[in-house]
């Protein structure tokens, strides 16, 4: 999510996107995924974004000294105190806990990545039914992958398809 408003080059961006939110909370928990810089601390989100959202939890991960991730621990204040993540923060929306610990890798047969312009496609087709095969039910999450900055390694590939298991995801 941005860092700013954006109403004084796209008038009406803003009030959309808080609508959109707002609406998409009413029916399900809306999550907001904080990321950080590259000092580590959690980037700015435009406050009434986080307002519009259910929670926020930052998305961070313990990396291992391969640089994989392999574990999940809330435990990451200065002072070994919790914080709120990602992980914990919809683990609770889902009535659930994320105890510190290893990560259960073998369970699941992973997850699609649907692009963006399909799910829009869909909507403007008024394909409900595939809207509906494709997300009711399910936990959601939405978001970009930079080039970057967002490539995680993981020990197996978690993308149904993912032939590399041991790429950045």
């Amino acid at each position: 999510l941005p860092d700013r408003s954006y109403e004084s080059f796209a008038p009406g961006s803003d009030q959309a996107l808080i609508a959109g939110m707002l609406a998409l909370r009413r029916v399900t928990p809306l999550i907001v995924g904080l990321t950080t810089r590259g000092d580590g601390e959690l980037r700015r989100v435009h406050p009434p974004l986080i307002a519009a959202a259910t929670a926020a939890g930052a998305a961070l991960f313990v990396e291992d000294a391969d640089g994989r991730i392999r574990r999940y621990d809330d435990r990451l204040a200065v002072d070994g105190g919790r914080v709120p993540t990602l992980v914990g923060e919809v683990a609770h929306a889902l009535g659930a806990t994320a105890p510190p610990g290893g990560l259960q890798y073998a369970l699941g047969a992973g997850f699609d990545d649907i692009p963006l312009w399909q799910v829009l496609a869909w909507h403007e087709a008024g394909d409900n039914e595939a809207l509906a095969r494709t997300f009711r039910g399910k936990t959601v999450f939405v978001g970009y992958v930079l080039p970057h900055e967002d490539l995680k390694r993981q020990p197996v590939a978690l993308v149904r398809g993912d032939a590399g298991a041991d790429r950045d995801v």
